[in-house]
């Protein structure tokens, strides 16, 4: 393979699978190995990094950050560049923007050691942009802009400065369109109340659509039967969506760190939603309550019960409200027993081995053994069914080594020694 600098160390990684010149077949086969390691090896780095502690050196807010945010080996490395980051002191250049960060041994070490770094800080302080060129090269925050943000007395870690790639979170990846169920990204502060409505009909969908194959088939016709029917209808946007604010907001803000009047409004006006929809809610449930249970979302966005039977007004509610939590804990029930882990392999006897779990494909089969007069599998030529009338090939009877006579053994044999030495008599074996 020919590889660019981009795909080097890809390259490099499965140099130590794939023999060179191997056909095809073999490349999709030891490519499949690869992807098989890389998964368990994330797996167990994901699993150290949960079980393991964490270890603070400063123990200064901007490390405790770091230790909720990184993974175990990078978390490592950030301790390092902040030991390292207690050698320099920082000098202001630039009053707020440019600083200057020199080893307290510049003096006495050699001309050609670069001792004196300048940073570069942004106007809202979310990034700091060093000369060593650290953080462009690995992702990883130098000691020196490190140093400039103890300085500053920043508590937390800019997000600017904070890869995905490096985070505990760095497996967590949707698509564009649901980027924000994402758990380092999270659902804003407040929603619509549409939105939250629509969102617990679906889940409720999914339950009794996972129930058998009937109720999949129905559900699912009947979401592309809405789908088709609600794609016209929201073509027409009237701002007031999840997606369309996040939109308005990240185009109209400026900075990260002051908050815009956009967020500000967007805020308040979901704030407003959120507490109108919970009184149409209210006022929804109040007037008309279904006796089997079931509630649907009209087209204004407000829940309306099906009521089939009877109505349930006044000191009732509180009779309605507990029939629904107890549904939803039965729900959440059955939802967590599909969640069980799986049953302990039993454990082999013997002292525990540090070998790694190995896929169905590099299982290797016991050698099998072939019949010497039929070639076939699973018995010998004495038992073969073509061997006929063939007499079995007679024992060999054993005998001394010694003398070559049967009967007995060379430790039991009287035949006489000769001894080819001078001064060593001859002897029996007995």
């Amino acid at each position: 393979m020919t590889g660019t600098q981009r795909s080097e160390s890809a390259n490099h990684m499965l140099k130590n699978y794939v023999p060179p010149a191997c056909p095809m077949n073999l490349f999709v086969k030891h490519y499949a190995k690869v992807l098989f390691d890389r998964e368990q090896e994330e797996g167990f780095q994901e699993k150290s990094t949960k079980l393991a502690g964490v270890v603070l050196k400063v123990n200064i807010p901007i490390e405790r950050h770091a230790s909720t945010v990184y993974t175990r080996a990078m978390f490592e490395l950030f301790g390092k560049s902040l030991y390292y980051s207690g050698s320099y002191y920082i000098k202001e250049l630039v009053p707020r923007t440019e600083y200057l960060a020199t080893h307290v041994k510049a003096e006495s070490r050699e001309k050609w050691y670069k001792s004196r770094y300048k940073v570069v800080v942004s106007e809202f302080r979310d990034f700091f942009s060093c000369e060593c060129g650290l953080f462009e090269h690995m992702g990883m925050i130098c000691c020196h802009a490190l140093k400039v943000m103890i300085v500053l007395g920043l508590n937390e870690i800019p997000r600017k400065h904070i890869l995905k790639r490096w985070t505990v979170d760095a497996r967590d990846s949707l698509p564009e369109h649901l980027k924000h169920y994402q758990k380092d990204v999270g659902l804003p502060d407040c929603t619509t109340f549409r939105h939250n409505a629509m969102y617990i009909s679906a889940l409720e969908l999914v339950m009794m659509g996972d129930s058998n194959p009937e109720a999949f088939d129905y559900v699912m016709s009947g979401l592309a039967e809405l789908k088709k029917g609600a794609l016209p209808l929201s073509n027409l946007k009237d701002g007031m969506s999840l997606i369309e604010k996040r939109k308005a907001c990240n185009s109209s803000s400026v900075g990260k760190s002051v908050p815009s009047k956009c967020s500000q409004k967007q805020n308040i006006d979901d704030g407003a939603a959120s507490s109108a929809g919970k009184i149409e809610w209210r006022n929804a449930k109040a007037r008309t309550v279904g006796g089997d249970g079931k509630s649907s979302v009209n087209g204004n966005g407000n829940i309306e019960a099906n009521s089939a039977s009877s109505t349930v007004q006044g000191d009732d509610l509180s009779t309605v409200d507990s029939n629904i939590a107890l549904t939803s804990r039965t729900m959440d029930t059955e939802s967590n027993m599909s969640l069980l882990p799986p049953k302990k392999k039993p454990r082999m006897r013997g002292h525990p081995t540090t070998a790694r779990d190995k896929s169905n494909y590099e299982i290797n089969d016991k050698r099998s053994r072939f019949c010497t007069i039929c070639r076939g599998k699973g018995h010998k030529r004495t038992t073969c069914p073509q061997r006929g009338n063939e007499a079995q090939k007679p024992r060999k009877i054993p005998t001394c080594t010694n003398c070559g006579i049967a009967g007995h053994r060379r430790n039991t044999c009287s035949k006489v020694l000769y001894s080819t030495l001078d001064g060593v008599p001859s002897v029996g074996c007995i």
